[in-house]
């Protein structure tokens, strides 16, 4: 089962990251904690909303690349305009 470690601070909460195990998270969760004790962590089984709807748009930025035969174009240089040829 997933276990995701959730974080709080200032009254909001986000999930920061998800693992396999409950013991993968637990060894993470150390690690988080000591690199920024201003947070409140904890595990849990269930993710925010804002981190399962981040992946549904990942799987369908993914079905819509994989439709289009999308492959990116390392030779091209992309700004938010458009591109430099």
């Amino acid at each position: 089962m997933t276990t995701y470690i959730n974080a709080k601070v200032y009254g909001c909460t986000e999930t920061i990251d998800e693992f396999e195990t409950a013991k993968e998270a637990g060894e993470m969760i150390k690690e988080y904690r000591m690199a920024d004790p201003s947070y409140y962590y904890w595990m849990s089984q269930r993710s925010t909303k804002e981190w399962r709807n981040a992946g549904m748009e990942k799987a369908d930025n993914a079905k819509y690349d994989d439709a289009m035969n999308y492959k990116h174009d390392e030779s091209v240089q992309y700004t938010n305009w458009g591109f430099k040829g």
